[in-house]
């Protein structure tokens, strides 16, 4: 606290470490001619204590078929799906209230042996790991 004059201050956590939830506590922090006091104890003993945020489950993705312009899965209601197309690029998508989530495909064809892959971002959770399937041949 070098530079900050005498006097009593609120101490809040402006931006969490990645990956744990924020700590709202406001802290009272007193400057004086002993030290730095915080919440009543002397500053060596104070820390921020923040909850690590949890993992999002990852999603279930559907059977794709080759030549299918539509993609679908299930996963948790409320929740966030991405999913990687084989050209590398990517579609969001919620998770309606019974769990599903689908999204056409506009890229070119989905052919057999291609990778497709998905996370799901869960409200207040950490993104899942990656999931994927491989495109399916018609029968």
């Amino acid at each position: 606290f070098a530079g900050v004059g005498y006097g009593t201050y609120d101490l809040q956590e402006t931006q969490e470490p990645a990956g744990y939830q924020p700590d709202p506590t406001v802290h009272v922090v007193e400057v004086g001619t002993s030290g730095v006091i915080i919440d009543g104890a002397p500053m060596a003993e104070f820390s921020v204590r923040n909850a690590k945020m949890e993992k999002s489950a990852p999603p279930v993705i559907n059977t794709i078929i080759e030549l299918e312009y539509y993609v679908s899965g299930t996963g948790v209601a409320g929740s966030t799906v991405t999913v990687t197309w084989p050209n590398g690029s990517t579609t969001t998508m919620g998770v309606d209230s019974n769990g599903r989530w689908g999204t056409p495909y506009y890229g070119p064809d989905l052919l057999l042996g291609q990778v497709v892959s998905a996370t799901q971002t869960e409200p207040g959770k950490l993104v899942s790991d990656s999931v994927e399937t491989i495109v399916q041949r018609r029968v």
